[in-house]
């Protein structure tokens, strides 16, 4: 298992799709900071601000752009209020470009003779799974921690005053939900990519899940709000649980979501469990399709 694990990741980490991915990546990282650091000075200019302003007098904190990078969307704060959810284009390429490097080996016959050199299916399963893991959560770790260095080089790291430990206690919390979350979704494309050999269904479906993801992650506050317009008319927590039900579950929402201030219980509870048993769920019937499969 060890040897068809270093002999996928090598071949992983030589594949120009990944050299492609890694690129763009990072260039995003890089740009964002500087992109909104330059639209706060064009602001200040059309207001008459000084030029000579010190970056303390920024609207923006550079804690907030740590984990821009992680997952379909992400949130953009100024002066620590939520301002928008914006795209992560580098996470839709990243889906394409893996889904494709993952799936090489179906195109040339490597997997016949990886099995006809002693391989199992599941060992073969499992090493391509842990390959595209590894290198989805290192492409948004790389990019994430490569925009959280550039935009502490023009923002301050944070306005409020929290304690340093709390800081770093919730940081560790949201990588742990990251993992969980990139298991989920790396068993996700897994299931169509390799155990059904169907790339274009590993791409789509990826990228449906994650905009229904988005839709309820950005529409589900509005809805409460508006649900508790009409709660002294109506009965309507049940429909406020639901949503909040809903949102809790929503993986892509999960990654969105991180943070350096903290989670409620039954946010930590749901970013535990659900892409837990739904990554373990995709993940054992994509070995029992796989194993089943008439490899031509």
């Amino acid at each position: 298992m060890l040897s068809l694990l270093r002999v996928d990741m090598y071949r992983f980490l030589k594949s120009k799709q990944f050299l492609i991915a890694l690129i763009a990546s990072v260039a995003v990282a890089i740009l964002l900071p500087i992109i909104c650091f330059s639209f706060e000075e064009i602001v200040k200019s059309l207001v008459g601000a000084s030029a000579d302003e010190p970056a303390s007098g920024s609207s923006f904190l550079a804690k907030d752009f740590a984990f821009i990078n992680f997952g379909f969307y992400f949130p953009i704060y100024i002066s620590g209020q939520f301002l928008m959810y914006m795209y992560n284009f580098e996470f839709i390429l990243v889906v394409i470009l893996f889904s494709i490097a993952i799936t090489r080996d179906f195109a040339f016959g490597t997997i016949r003779n990886k099995i006809i050199t002693g391989k199992s299916r599941t060992e073969i399963y499992l090493s391509l799974f842990i390959t595209l893991y590894v290198f989805m959560v290192g492409i948004a770790l790389v990019s994430s921690l490569t925009g959280f260095a550039v935009a502490c080089m023009f923002f301050k790291f944070a306005a409020e005053g929290e304690e340093l430990i709390g800081y770093v206690g919730n940081f560790c919390l949201s990588m742990v939900f990251m993992f969980l979350s990139y298991f989920f979704i790396c068993s996700f494309m897994c299931f169509f990519a390799v155990g059904l050999t169907k790339t274009p269904l590993s791409i789509i479906f990826t990228l449906l899940l994650a905009f229904l993801g988005y839709l309820i992650g950005s529409l589900s506050p509005a809805i409460i709000s508006l649900l508790q317009v009409f709660a002294g008319e109506n009965d309507v927590q049940i429909y406020i649980d639901l949503i909040t039900f809903l949102n809790v579950m929503n993986v892509f929402g999960e990654t969105a979501a991180m943070n350096f201030t903290g989670f409620k219980i039954y946010e930590i509870i749901g970013y535990t469990l659900w892409p837990i048993s739904f990554g373990a769920l995709f993940t054992g019937f994509g070995i029992l399709i796989f194993n089943k499969r008439n490899l031509k």
